[in-house]
């Protein structure tokens, strides 16, 4: 694990003795002394915990020069240190609760070694905000205690929060993970195939079946059995058949750190478990109880014994250290020698979006993946990581947006989405068929193809509408009304707005006023007079103008799919 120690001004000689005694302190600890202006500006962005040290003028003058996102990240890190000369040093870009100044006494360097064991004692649970910090001293305190039937474990969390990585840790950590018994014991996970089960089936998967219920008279053992010295880990768990969670219910109800009852299906003795349950769900507990879907006296096994993982947008200060483990995961994976350096411009481009994360780890995996994979194509090996990260970024903000990258031409070509619209009619044009006269439904051209296949049943209908009333262009060498419009509709559902500069690229035309017309018509109004807008006819349109006097155009929701 590495630390970096940044020394702003005033860091002398006593400061240096300080961090030679912390590195001592800090056995597997690299302690690495950086002094340039430029890596300590970027050190939120490198994922590593760090100190600051220098006298209270210099902090003052680091932490004022930082931006809003910089600062937003840093509120957020339990993994950094102010070292200076002034124990009481406050300042107002930091709430009090965050400032952990340490003075030039060995105790702050046993605080950091402490912090920092917490840290690499999981190393698969990236992320340096105060939560994750939190939940890594949770997992040191259940795993500590007893382990049985009834002291289950209940997590929290929404999908692709790590749910899975914490209750492994929480196993390892556990007795019985670090000294398992020689035979049914292990972690073993119980997705939503199991839980979804027939309930008689779900039932009998859990705890067994006896051989004379069997019509091979061959007797299943069940979960609790073939895990009753290990854990069971129940993801989703509220999607369990009512029978199921009453047995699990029972299960966990019986005396502390002694063995539950059950009786296999058909059995006419009890069998004992010791196994350790833990459970995971992304609902709403409350909506869950409400509905009917758990019983309420189910909630309260686990006592306090629950942990509640946040999402990533709001723990700022998980994703650099999130990223840079990612990024490092998907370039092995590629077997190349030479790989791209995740630099801290990316990630401020990343974070500056303000995006939702709603598959969390998952998304930003996602967006990796798809920037490493066209690094290694030869149609983007030529492309900078930036821009390719701003190419997939201008999709949407969703992965849903992005993933609609690789149906383009442009992600087997490297065609700019400009060129990709504007060459995708070209062979018809080159074989006769050219754009003059007016749309024929069953012959159309690529790009009118392509809007239809972007717009719902009833925007398709109210595109034909608009192209219907849309004044014709003169001249031989213009693109057909139809097709300048498709080729609107087909940017617009990639990239949400257009301005006129861009029609015009796309749609071949020379003048800015029949790019503007084209925009008008969809957007369902006249602009023979700019200072009067008139409606073409009654109608419904594609495109709303934006009011914040860019003069772009954006896809008006509910006609696009």
């Amino acid at each position: 694990m590495k630390l970096l120690a940044l020394k702003l001004a005033g860091a002398g000689a006593e400061a240096d003795g300080w961090l030679e005694e912390l590195a001592r302190a800090c056995r597997g600890v690299e302690v690495t002394p950086e002094d340039d202006a430029e890596v300590a500006r970027r050190v939120v962005w490198a994922g590593l915990p760090f100190i600051l040290t220098g006298q209270p003028r210099a902090l003052d003058a680091y932490l004022m020069g930082l931006g809003n996102d910089e600062a937003e990240i840093l509120k957020d890190c339990a993994y950094f240190w102010l070292l200076t000369e002034n124990e009481d040093y406050n300042h107002p870009r930091l709430p009090q609760d965050r400032l952990v100044v340490l003075g030039w006494r060995s105790s702050g360097q046993y605080a950091i070694r402490d912090a920092l064991q917490l840290l690499a004692a999981y190393p698969k649970l990236d992320g340096l905000s105060r939560r994750m910090h939190f939940i890594r001293e949770e997992i040191r305190r259940i795993s500590a205690g007893p382990v049985s039937p009834g002291y289950s474990v209940l997590i929290i969390g929404d999908s692709g929060v790590g749910k899975d990585v914490v209750a492994g840790y929480l196993f390892e950590s556990s007795e019985r993970g670090r000294h398992p018994a020689r035979q049914h014991s292990g972690l073993h996970p119980v997705g939503g195939a199991w839980l979804h089960m027939e309930p008689g089936m779900a039932l009998t998967e859990l705890i067994g079946l006896a051989p004379n219920r069997s019509q091979r008279g061959v007797g299943y053992p069940g979960l609790l059995k073939l895990f009753r010295n290990g854990a069971l880990f129940l993801d989703d768990f509220e999607s369990a058949p009512l029978s199921v969670q009453e047995t699990l219910l029972r299960i966990m109800s019986h005396t502390r750190g002694k063995p539950a009852p059950y009786r296999p299906v058909g059995g006419t003795a009890d069998e004992e478990t010791h196994v350790w349950l833990l459970f995971a769900t992304n609902a709403d507990l409350g909506q869950l109880r409400d509905g009917g879907k758990i019983r309420e006296d189910f909630l309260y096994r686990f006592e306090d014994r629950v942990l509640v993982i946040p999402p990533l947008k709001d723990r700022p200060a998980d994703f650099p250290a999130i990223a840079h483990s990612m990024w490092r995961q998907l370039w092995e994976a590629t077997g190349r020698e030479e790989v791209d350096v995740l630099r801290s411009g990316y990630l401020r481009e990343i974070y500056g979006r303000r995006l939702k994360w709603e598959g969390n780890v998952r998304t930003l995996r996602a967006l990796f993946a798809l920037v490493v994979s066209m690094r290694c194509n030869p149609a983007h090996n030529h492309v900078s990581p930036s821009a390719l990260i701003e190419t997939i970024l201008a999709r949407g903000d969703t992965y849903w947006h992005w993933v609609r990258i690789l149906e383009t031409e442009y992600y087997i070509t490297g065609q700019s989405l400009v060129d990709e619209i504007r060459n995708a009619d070209a062979d018809f044009y080159h074989q006769g068929s050219g754009p003059a006269g007016h749309m024929d439904e069953k012959q159309l051209l690529p790009s009118e193809r392509r809007a239809q296949e972007v717009l719902t049943r009833e925007g398709w209908r109210v595109f034909k509408s608009l192209v219907s009333k849309a004044p014709r262009a003169r001249g031989r060498r213009v693109v057909r009304v139809s097709v300048r419009l498709a080729r609107i509709v087909w940017y617009v559902s990639q990239k949400e707005s257009i301005d006129w500069r861009t029609a015009r690229d796309i749609t071949g035309v020379k003048s800015e006023e029949t790019a503007v017309r084209d925009l008008a018509v969809l957007a369902n109004y006249s602009r023979k007079n700019p200072r009067k807008k008139e409606p073409l006819r009654r109608g419904r349109a594609l495109l709303s103008e934006r009011q914040d006097g860019t003069g772009a155009y954006v896809k008006v929701a509910g006609y696009f799919v």
